[in-house]
């Protein structure tokens, strides 16, 4: 369900299932502890930092003491905790995740700690180190067959290729992103991919390719659905509309039926911010959100990663 991005759906999943290994007389269960980690990841994701937080520090009561992945897995999450406030505490915690799974040889966390330090890096102005990690971490990911780990790889690749100006190597790299996602059913990460192969269809000039990634990026956030008053509350989510309203300034009548996608207020507030970065007011999103933004080829692009 997590991977689907039914968030909902997952955390009653996960609750429903600590209610039952509590219900248990052991006091270190493996699964109950990565149960919670899992829970955390779907808190966290559902903007609720604190509780996730807390439901890691619960994990650790149930880790079996030899279960270094598990460690390793919380040193991450809470990492990924900060990522819409502090990145130093981010990079904090995941360079120790990185160094812990090389003392206990976890392959398949190196990648996992390789790709997110990868994603860090090429936002904030590391670009070789951050390219160099994605390479390592899909050298390890392909050899280990770790899926999701390839399509993180693929997303960082494909940003470091666009920040580089290289559009053909984006476009392998967003194709092979594609076919995991979908292979997989990876749907929390698949509307990053499409909202990154529009900007790089824009690039090569292919403005009705551009379009139609755009409306998968729409179909695939479910944005119909997004009430006025929260659009500017959608943190990274917000990001691929806001690259669509810039696109519908160079292209406003092929553009013009997407905004038709979204509620009105949608289409305006997304519309607002748009027109205040090209001018260069960039007081309506936080510092984290835009270090996501690019200049590619003379023009501000929002790319999506994690």
């Amino acid at each position: 369900m997590f991977e689907r991005d039914d968030l909902i759906g997952a955390i009653a999943r996960h609750k429903e299932a600590e209610k039952i290994f509590a219900s248990l007389d052991t006091e270190k269960i493996a699964d109950r502890a990565e149960n919670l980690v899992r829970l955390a990841i779907c808190l966290r994701q559902m903007g609720c930092r604190d509780d996730s937080l807390r439901t890691l520090k619960q994990a650790l009561k149930y880790r079996v003491k030899s279960d270094w992945a598990l460690l390793n897995k919380v040193r991450s999450n809470t990492g990924a905790a900060y990522l819409l406030s502090d990145w130093k505490k981010v990079r904090h915690h995941w360079e120790r995740q990185l160094r812990s799974a090389r003392v206990h040889g976890l392959l398949p966390r190196q990648a996992h700690a390789l790709a997110s330090l990868s994603f860090i890096n090429l936002f904030d102005g590391r670009r070789i180190e951050g390219r160099h990690q994605a390479e390592q971490a899909l050298g390890i990911a392909r050899a280990q067959g770790l899926d999701n780990t390839r399509l993180r790889c693929d997303l960082n690749l494909s940003v470091s290729c666009l920040m580089e100006g290289n559009i053909m190597a984006s476009l392998h790299y967003l194709n092979e992103a594609e076919s995991i996602a979908i292979e997989h059913q990876i749907g929390r990460r698949l509307w990053r991919v499409y909202a990154n192969l529009a900007t790089t269809h824009e690039l090569c000039g292919d403005m009705e390719r551009a379009r139609a990634r755009d409306l998968q990026t729409i179909t695939a956030l479910n944005a119909k659905s997004w009430e006025g008053d929260s659009v500017l509350k959608r943190g990274r989510h917000l990001l691929p509309l806001i690259n669509i309203a810039f696109r519908s300034n160079i292209s406003p009548t092929l553009y013009a039926p997407i905004f038709l996608r979204v509620r009105p207020e949608t289409a305006i507030a997304v519309q607002k911010v748009a027109a205040k970065l090209a001018v260069g007011d960039q007081s309506q999103l936080d510092e984290t959100l835009l270090k996501y933004l690019v200049v590619l080829e003379g023009r501000s692009r929002f790319l999506l990663t994690e």
